[in-house]
């Protein structure tokens, strides 16, 4: 894994800035992480890779 990210940092952000970033996280989570929080079937999950590579529909759309 590389230490590098594909694009340069811009200076930290902002106050006002931290505060929104942290809203628009805590929205999303509300509105698509929350609902679906250990209510995911063993119907609903299915396998990628190998039997202990799962994969549920949130992480299909997402």
């Amino acid at each position: 894994m590389s230490d590098s990210l594909p694009i340069p940092l811009s200076p930290p952000l902002t106050p006002a800035q931290q505060t929104a970033l942290v809203n628009l996280v805590r929205r999303a989570a509300r509105a698509e992480i929350m609902p679906r929080f250990r209510t995911v079937t063993r119907a609903e999950a299915d396998t990628k890779s190998g039997p202990t590579d799962l994969v549920t529909e949130a992480d299909r759309q997402a």
